[in-house]
This record gives C-alpha cells, sequence and structure tokens, in this order.
C-alpha cells in the first residue's frame, strides 16, 4: 500500500532507502539481544513458551534477509517461490 501512495514521487525513493536501512538494522538487533540473553541466562535454554517463541523469531529474523539476498530476479522463473513465502 505505501509503494502504491509513494511510487514515482521523490518521497517514494527516501523511504525505499529508510525501509532498507531498518531491514537491515533488525537482524543484527535481533542477534544482539540473543546473545545477551544466552550470556544472562548462562546458555540454560528453559523450554518455556517464552523461550520457544523467542527461539523461532529470532530463527526467522535470521533467515529472512538471507531469502531477501538470494531472491531471484523479476524475469526469473524461480520468483513464485519467494513471492510464496
Amino acid at each position: 500500500m505505501i509503494k502504491t501512495i509513494f511510487d514515482g514521487h521523490k518521497i517514494g525513493k527516501q523511504w525505499f532507502q529508510l525501509h532498507r536501512a531498518i531491514l537491515m538494522l533488525v537482524p543484527v538487533l535481533t542477534l544482539v539481544a540473543f546473545i545477551l540473553v544466552l550470556v544472562d541466562k548462562k546458555g540454560v535454554f528453559s523450554g518455556s513458551n517464552h523461550a520457544i517463541i523467542g527461539t523461532t523469531v529470532f530463527t526467522l529474523s535470521m533467515i529472512q534477509p538471507i531469502m531477501g539476498m538470494l531472491r531471484p530476479g523479476m524475469d526469473s522463473p524461480w520468483r513464485i517461490w519467494f513471492g510464496a513465502g
């Protein structure tokens, strides 16, 4: 929706740069937070619902930028598989 609103305007380019910077920062901050939790808990995984959800979010946030870097070009037949994820 935001792309539709800002597409073709100068703010569209600024929005993309801000969006990309935030997307690059989130996995870094998530990794730092995960390491801080492991240090605080001395590497012991409690197995609680909170720990399981946190580990799942951490894993997905690490996979997302990798998938973004591996995404094929617009004309690739493999592109449809990356849109499904």
